[in-house]
């Protein structure tokens, strides 16, 4: 489909009607730019035997996909799909379940846990009261103790709460599996990124040699 053309401004139009012919051809020629969301395989990146310019060639080409789309969809990264498919099949379950019987897991003012309709506002100007997330939602976090090499402090604890997992242990096995397994891919995706970037320190602390 063709783009459309910007629409020509008299001379002496109104300032506010030149400012959104400007910014419609500039939306336009954004759109032409663009073009599709770009598909980057990172397994060059992670590959054993990989080379900084097989690194670098992936690190640019996300570096691109971010300047000029702003998303870009990321396939070989190593993940099973039966993973994601495994903890979706769980929360189907558990959101499943009676309301009451969800309810005995509830985050309860915690930071992990069940949150039932309407109990969080996560969007811009959160406000529970009058703009609710009409949802529920079970989040986790990391599991077990924080590493001893990590500092003790009221982020670190926050982090590291408890989560009440129904007993039963489906939805703690798929959830901690797939979040262990994203985890491992964020990580990687962080040294792609600090590679990408013209920021020294960053390479130093997320791609040490």
């Amino acid at each position: 489909m063709a783009e459309p053309a910007a629409a020509a401004v008299p001379a002496g139009a109104d300032p506010s009607a030149r400012r959104l012919a400007a910014a419609d051809e500039g939306a336009a020629k954004r759109r032409k730019r663009a073009g599709k969301v770009p598909v980057i395989d990172v397994a060059p990146f992670f590959a054993s035997g990989a080379d900084d310019a097989q690194r670098r060639a992936v690190s640019a080409a996300v570096a691109d996909a971010c300047e000029r789309v702003g998303f870009f969809v990321v396939v070989g990264h190593g993940i099973d799909p039966s993973v994601p498919r495994a903890c979706a099949a769980e929360a189907r379950h558990f959101f499943s379940l009676p309301r009451e019987e969800k309810a005995k897991f509830a985050a309860g003012g915690r930071a992990y846990g069940f949150f039932p309709m309407n109990s969080e506002a996560l969007g811009y100007n959160a406000d529970v009261a009058s703009r609710p997330d009409i949802r529920e939602a079970f989040s986790m976090g990391p599991q077990g103790e924080p590493p001893a090499s990590l500092e003790r402090s009221p982020v670190v604890n926050f982090c590291y709460q408890r989560t009440p997992w129904p007993p039963d242990g489906r939805l703690e096995a798929a959830m901690s599996r797939y979040y262990l397994e994203a985890g491992k891919l964020a990580d990687g995706m962080l040294r792609i990124f600090a590679l990408a970037l013209p920021v020294p320190w960053m390479r130093i602390f997320f791609c040490p040699r």
